[in-house]
């Protein structure tokens, strides 16, 4: 008998199909002597365990064993888009929907009346609200029905008080919203470890394949440089920092600004900004592999104020923290990948909002719906400006927010 050896992972054996390779069968009493690469079809399918779906088994050399029925840790296991309908009531959307178990959830209403963003994550908890189009601190929504709810199996939306529409209303209410959501949901680490790289102590949720980290720390103020630990295996190069239990703004550092003292501020329209006080906001120092570093500035380490900090890393085939320059026409970015979602801000310039593309709002080019991260108006409908490519995005003609020739603008771009 001919002998085919298996070299790289093979998954899926479960999925239905039409044709394929007979294999050899038997039960796990009557093996044969086996060479490393050889599949076979073990019918005592009972002896796969409770991780196999499959009865399809593989020598390694040493034994056989059975195939992993996990997929490989793709784009799509880190990020994905979710659009629902409101119900006025509650609604779970479970891993299956997901495609992972998120650890971060944006939540914006696309149509009718305006609302606010809602972002909750896995490291402040359920209920835990914060509006990235705002400079509230967050807001324990736990005795108030519109909120994300919870982590279990995917994530939950509720938003059944009278009026209520921010993330699970339905038509016909006080408000004239028809109900329609986009969820931008990530994968981060799962529950909290705690990381004392930085002589700030942190606790982390991290996700190396994405670039992703969630990070929470409480300020000393002082005087002088402090350091945080981040989780991730590579240096950031996008570092969004957020008091929760103080009003202030979203705070932003990105690699392609004009240095580190410079900052951006995600819930506003100012071009990047020089931070001259108290040894910066991000401490005049580049991050690290191992840690980022903030000043004595209130805003990311006032004494006793509580932080949520987003950290980015370009990780190839996954994510891209990068930068274009405008030119007024056609321009084309390659990221390396085809987007599931890109997020653009002119940092030089003129003022300009944060726009947010995604491929589930507009599934076919040109890449009509934008919304934008610190304001509360609907998608806006940019047919003229702007397409997804199979290496990137592309700019069509000049605009404002997306292409004036001569300025620059920084981008955070996740994979299909």
């Amino acid at each position: 008998m001919a002998i085919t050896k298996v070299t790289t992972p093979v998954t899926g054996f479960e999925s239905a199909v039409d044709i394929g390779l007979k294999i050899p069968v038997g039960t796990n009493s009557n093996v044969p002597t086996g060479a490393e690469g050889m599949i076979r079809n073990d019918t005592d399918e009972n002896s796969g365990g409770s991780g196999s779906t499959t009865a399809i088994t593989h020598y390694n050399g040493t034994d056989w064993k059975y195939f992993n029925s996990t997929v490989s840790n793709g784009p799509l296991e880190n990020f994905n888009t979710v659009l629902y309908t409101g119900n006025g009531s509650t609604q779970t959307f479970s891993v299956s929907t997901v495609g992972f178990q998120p650890d971060l959830v944006w939540v914006k209403q696309r149509t009718g009346s305006n609302a606010n963003h809602l972002v909750a994550d896995t490291v402040r908890g359920p209920w835990k609200i914060i509006n990235p189009n705002l400079a509230f601190q967050t807001v324990d929504r736990t005795s108030v029905d519109k909120t994300i709810t919870s982590f279990a199996n995917g994530f939950t939306v509720k938003d059944t008080a009278n009026g209520d529409y921010e993330c699970n209303g339905t038509n016909g209410g006080t408000y004239s919203g028809n109900g329609t959501y986009v969820a931008w949901c990530f994968k981060a680490g799962g529950a909290t470890v705690a990381n004392g790289n930085g002589n700030i102590n942190s606790q982390v949720s991290v996700n190396n394949n994405l670039g992703f980290s969630i990070v929470s720390y409480t300020g000393v103020g002082g005087t002088g440089t402090k350091t945080i630990g981040h989780g991730l295996n590579a240096a950031p190069e996008m570092i969004i920092v957020k008091s929760t239990n103080a009003n202030d703004q979203w705070w932003v550092w990105h690699k392609d600004l004009t240095s580190i003292d410079y900052y951006l501020i995600l819930s506003g329209i100012n071009p990047e900004t020089y931070y001259a006080n108290n040894e910066g906001l991000f401490g005049r120092t580049l991050p690290t592999s191992t840690v980022f570093s903030v000043g004595y500035a209130p805003e990311t380490n006032g004494s006793a104020r509580q932080f949520i900090s987003y950290c980015f890393t370009s990780k190839p085939g996954f994510s891209k923290v990068g930068y274009y320059t405008g030119n007024g026409n056609i321009n084309p970015e390659n990221v390396g990948f085809e987007p599931a979602f890109v997020m653009i801000k002119k940092s030089t310039g003129s003022n300009a909002s944060w726009a947010m593309f995604d491929n589930k709002r507009t599934t076919a080019n040109p890449s009509t719906s934008a919304l934008y991260a610190n304001e509360s108006i609907n998608e806006e409908d940019l047919q003229l400006y702007f397409e997804f490519t199979s290496t990137g995005f592309k700019n069509l003609q000049s605009s404002n927010t997306l292409n004036t020739s001569g300025s620059k603008y920084i981008y955070l771009a996740f994979a299909k």
